[in-house]
């Protein structure tokens, strides 16, 4: 039950709510760095990779040891990340969000990460795929 709980929490976890400014799309090449480094940091199950560019909050909401679950838990049903492209983008409450369609070597994931107003930290990440939500029986 606590890995399932663990679980719940990687597929869900929104450390922030949602938001974008209009013309954002200079933006993208830091962004899809950033998103770079949290990928690659969950691949290698690297903390400090992944942290690299998150804000204080998320570090807060996902310490070493659950990150080290969490990537256990991506590795076991999605496999390894290999590449993504942007799917959506949204602008709101001063928010950017960016949605990728994510390649892992077994399954498609679809990743969506939320940045503060200048895309200098991460505020929100959400992990979702088909495999991830039957182990945890939704």
């Amino acid at each position: 039950k606590h890995i399932t709980a663990i679980a719940l929490m990687a597929v869900l976890f929104l450390a922030y709510g949602c938001a974008q400014k209009a013309g954002s799309e200079s933006q993208y090449p830091i962004a899809d760095e950033k998103a770079e480094n949290i990928l690659g940091g969950l691949n290698k199950a690297d903390y400090t990779m992944f942290s690299r560019d998150v804000s204080d909050t998320v570090k807060q909401s996902m310490d070493e040891a659950y990150f080290g679950r969490l990537s256990k838990f991506i590795k076991e049903n999605s496999g390894e990340y290999v590449t993504k492209n942007i799917a959506a983008s949204k602008d709101e409450n001063n928010m950017h969000i960016l949605s990728y369609d994510c390649q892992f070597s077994l399954e498609s994931v679809y990743f969506t990460i939320t940045f503060n107003e200048d895309y200098s930290k991460v505020e929100g990440i959400y992990l979702d795929s088909e495999n991830m939500r039957k182990a945890l029986g939704q």
